[in-house]
C-alpha cells in the first residue's frame, strides 16, 4: 500500500500479544498480522498467538496467510469469492487497492451451489435461474466498482455442488497469486473459528490467502 508516513515502534515484553493489543487500542483502524503456516495442532486456526490477537483485537484484523506461490508476490492475479455479503464486498475493495497496475487483475467469483438439485426435487427451475442471475449481477456490480477504482476487474460465476472446491479449482485455472476472503464473525470463545469454508481454503489453497475480519473482538 502507498503510505505517506510510516512509523516504526519497538516495545519490550515477554508476551507479544498484550503490547500489540495495547498499541492497537490507540485508535487504530486495522491490525495486520502475518501467519506463514498452519499449525499441526488443529485447535488453532492460524497460530495460537495470531488467533488470540484476532479474537481480542479492538479493531478489524487482516491476516496474511502464506502458502504456495509466495514468490509471485506482489500478486498479479487476485481472486475474491463473494456471496454478496458486506464482508466479501470489503474484501473486494481491498483487492481493488492492491491491483492498480496494467498487468494486474481482480477476479470476482460467485458460486451457485447445487443448482441441479432444484429439478431433482421437482422444484421450479426458475428458482435456480433467478439465483444464477442474482449471482451474475453481484459479480457485475463489483466488477464495475473495481473499474471505478482503476483496477482491471472481471466477474465470474461457477456452478458447483459445494462452494470450496469451486473456489480452489478457479484459483488453479486462473493461476491466481492471492485469494482474499472477507469475514464478519465476532469471536465468542477461546478458539478462533471463522467458519469451515475459511478453514478448508486455508488448508488447500494453491496460493497465499488474506483473511479480513471486519468485526472487532472483545478487548
Amino acid at each position: 500500500f502507498p503510505a505517506s508516513d510510516i512509523t516504526r515502534k519497538v516495545v519490550e515484553g515477554r508476551d507479544p500479544v498484550d503490547p500489540i493489543l495495547a498499541e492497537a487500542r490507540k485508535n487504530y483502524q486495522l491490525l495486520v498480522l502475518g501467519a506463514t503456516e498452519r499449525p499441526e495442532q488443529r485447535e488453532a486456526l492460524f497460530h495460537p498467538l495470531i488467533d488470540e490477537m484476532v479474537r481480542l483485537s479492538p479493531c478489524p484484523t487482516l491476516v496474511v496467510h502464506g502458502g504456495p506461490g509466495e514468490r509471485n508476490l506482489p500478486p498479479k492475479r487476485l481472486l475474491v469469492p463473494t456471496n454478496g455479503s458486506i464482508a466479501s464486498r470489503n474484501a473486494a475493495e481491498l483487492a481493488f487497492h492492491l491491483a492498480t497496475e496494467e498487468d494486474e487483475e481482480v477476479v470476482i467469483l460467485s458460486v451457485v451451489q447445487q443448482l441441479g438439485m432444484f429439478s431433482q426435487l421437482g422444484a421450479d427451475t426458475q428458482i435456480g435461474e433467478r439465483e444464477l442471475e442474482a449471482r451474475q449481477q453481484i459479480g457485475d456490480e463489483l466488477a464495475e466498482r473495481g473499474r471505478v477504482h482503476g483496477a482491471h476487474t472481471r466477474g465470474k460465476v461457477e456452478v458447483g455442488v459445494t462452494v470450496v472446491p469451486s473456489i480452489l479449482e478457479t484459483a488453479l485455472e486462473e493461476e491466481v497469486d492471492l485469494i482474499l476472503l472477507g469475514t464478519d464473525i465476532r469471536p465468542g470463545s477461546e478458539r478462533l473459528f471463522l467458519g469451515p469454508r475459511v478453514e478448508d481454503i486455508l488448508d488447500n489453497a494453491p496460493c497465499p490467502v488474506i483473511v479480513v475480519n471486519w468485526v472487532s473482538g472483545v478487548s
